[in-house]
């Protein structure tokens, strides 16, 4: 941070209520807690930001209503599905790469404070970032209560919603990378952790999908099958991009 990082942490947070007013049509009369969820945990630890609270008690809240909000628009959207297809959808859409890819689409990764450990080439790398979402909808529910976090939700997941019915975002990333390794290499691929971070109880996985001697694809989750899946998906892609 610079010379005044409350007062450039005041001026993001002024910026992101806008952003949300103007979604919303709602005014935010909490700024602080907007910029409270701006703040990621090792912005605090490295003295960055010394006598400021981190987001995480605001991501503990939005996370839960995140998957309620989720959950009932599933509910109502796809009638026709049963718990185990709305569980999946659910899943894919509440993840840490998916989250992090709303972040970044709506400019969160502009505004979150991270201390240098939580950063990655000059932007914080996916987990702080999904937990930057989780946060705001923390701070929004807390203000605006459910029905406008809910609404909240839907317009910054509405790409992810709009797929949601197609076999595209929502395919078993793992199953369609092994068929492609048999019929390319006649080889399984095979996945690796390269590293896993976080505390013990909020471990973050770092895998990479390697099939015949190659590493076309990188993933990263909050467990290792969720960063498994990403890796495959990446595989996915860059097989693609040689065709």
């Amino acid at each position: 941070m610079d010379t005044a990082p409350e007062a450039l942490l005041t001026e993001r947070a002024a910026g992101l209520a806008v952003l949300l007013e103007g979604l919303l049509g709602e005014s935010l009369k909490a700024p602080e807690l907007l910029a409270q969820a701006l703040v990621h945990s090792s912005a605090v630890q490295e003295a960055a930001l010394t006598g400021l609270e981190h987001n995480e008690r605001l991501e503990f809240l939005g996370d839960a209503v995140l998957e309620l909000a989720v959950t009932e628009e599933l509910y109502l959207r796809f009638p026709e599905l049963q718990e185990g297809a709305l569980s999946k959808i659910r899943s894919t859409l509440v993840r840490t790469g998916t989250l992090a890819q709303v972040a970044r689409r709506w400019g969160l990764d502009t505004l979150l404070v991270c201390g240098a450990t939580a950063r990655r080439s000059g932007t914080p790398h996916q987990r702080p970032l999904a937990g930057a979402v989780e946060a705001v909808l923390g701070a929004v529910y807390l203000q605006l209560g459910y029905v406008s976090t809910r609404r909240l939700v839907g317009l910054l997941l509405a790409e992810e919603l709009a797929q949601a019915g197609t076999a595209g975002l929502f395919y078993d990333f793992k199953s369609r990378f092994q068929q492609e390794c048999q019929q390319r290499y006649g080889q399984l691929p095979v996945y690796m952790v390269m590293a896993s971070l976080g505390p013990p109880h909020e471990p973050f996985f770092q895998v990479e999908a390697q099939v015949a001697g190659r590493c076309p694809g990188r993933g990263e989750g909050r467990t290792k099958k969720e960063a498994e899946q990403q890796a495959a998906h990446h595989a996915l892609l860059a097989i693609k991009q040689q065709e």
